[in-house]
């Protein structure tokens, strides 16, 4: 949660966007909003976005599910893959 909340938080201050919305439509991301979080997931986005935390030192803008095959994704500098979600920056 923490590393999806900080590609959000990072896009956001690159591209001058000053919603999560602004980010999530822009970059098509996709989920369920039909489960409530749990604390963790809650203490995660907290940390990011209020407490100015990072889940990982360097900048994060892109992430996708490893079960997509997308040649753009890969091309781009890999940060960390955490379960089956990588999370990357631009080349």
């Amino acid at each position: 949660c923490a590393i999806v909340a900080q590609a959000i938080r990072d896009t956001m201050n690159l591209e001058g966007y000053s919603s999560i919305q602004e980010v999530i439509d822009k970059y098509g991301y996709v989920g369920s909003t039909s489960i409530t979080p749990n604390q963790d997931s809650i203490d995660a986005v907290n940390f990011i976005f209020d407490e100015t935390g990072s889940a990982v030192q360097h900048r994060v803008l892109y992430f996708y599910a490893t079960w997509i095959n997308s040649d753009w994704h890969e091309s781009q500098n890999f940060v960390v893959q955490y379960s089956c979600v990588r999370f990357l920056i631009i080349q």
